[in-house]
């Protein structure tokens, strides 16, 4: 069975049109991932394409809460952090990641599994995130304790790292 990765990046703008260039680029890096023939893939970009429209009672923090319920059963995420700072969702997802302990992906361009295990937490990639992320962690750590996400804590951990036996 692949190992799923899951696909993070803003998907709100102030413009439909920028809402459409945010959904086409995540599902540019959806393809590329799943062309790569390495992952199985989560882009709630596709999943949930103008679902505001037929759903306009979601708000966006309710959004946000089923697409970390999402990622909670991933086994890597890809971030393309620094071109998405912004971006509300992507910071709470990867904060989510990163208290997780999930493998973490912030280039470009798709990961090979060697390369997200290879690279994986490697302190000069993840510092500065880390650092500029704390107040979205503090966000999860108020979300988990209202119930509304998963608990990081009791995340079932990725396939990509073998469990580790006392």
């Amino acid at each position: 069975m692949k190992p799923i990765i899951y696909i993070s990046g803003p998907y709100s703008a102030e413009t439909y049109l920028g809402r459409q260039q945010n959904i086409l680029n995540a599902k540019r890096r959806y393809i590329e991932t799943l062309k790569s023939g390495e992952w199985g893939a989560i882009c709630p970009h596709t999943m949930t394409a103008e679902m505001e429209i037929h759903v306009p009672e979601m708000g966006h923090e309710e959004w946000i809460m089923a697409d970390i319920t999402m990622l909670a059963q991933c086994d890597a995420i890809w971030a393309d952090y620094l071109r998405n700072k912004k971006s509300t969702g992507t910071r709470l997802e990867l904060a989510w990641a990163i208290l997780a302990g999930m493998p973490i992906h912030l280039g470009s361009r798709a990961p090979s599994v060697s390369s997200i295990l290879r690279n994986n937490r490697r302190q000069d990639l993840m510092d500065p995130v880390c650092k500029d992320l704390m107040e979205d962690v503090q966000k999860i750590f108020e979300m988990v304790s209202d119930g509304m996400i998963p608990d990081p804590v009791f995340y079932n951990g990725s396939a990509l790292i073998p469990e580790v036996k006392p």
